[in-house]
């Protein structure tokens, strides 16, 4: 088929044969194509690059690191202690349903893993940084 630019190298032209006159002729079927002159999608084909550099894998959520488990948790804390916000906020369902939205994989920590282990381990490291800049 004529215009189009790099039709041929679309994998759609292992099913088709290309005639003359603007037609295609399926490969399977006993029907022949006409390719309209001005066709009303041919911005979607320049696009199409777009398109496939979409990956299934986006749709699925990758568990997190211990790591990055660990650093949102830092965040967190921080988060609530520098502007003193009320521990039990980790268990409004608005505050979850936006941190899903952000990261389907992170858990939020219970009001009491905020309150006791997260806060007393940020506790802990800022104090030891303390005293480290004191000696």
């Amino acid at each position: 088929m004529s215009g189009g630019g790099d039709r041929k190298s679309s994998k759609a032209w292992q099913f088709f044969t290309d005639l003359q006159n603007d037609k295609a002729r399926s490969s399977t079927a006993i029907s022949e194509l006409i390719e309209p002159t001005n066709p009303p999608n041919k911005e979607i084909f320049k696009h199409k690059s777009a398109a496939a550099n979409t990956k299934l894998t986006q749709y699925f959520t990758k568990p997190l690191s211990a790591k990055k488990t660990e650093q949102l948790n830092k965040t967190l804390v921080k988060v609530f202690v520098k502007n003193y916000l009320p521990f039990h906020l980790v268990e409004s369902p608005e505050l979850k349903d936006f941190i899903k939205e952000l990261n389907p994989a992170y858990q939020l920590p219970s009001r009491k893993t905020l309150s006791n282990a997260l806060l007393t381990n940020s506790y802990n490291q800022v104090k030891e940084k303390i005293q480290m800049e004191l000696n």
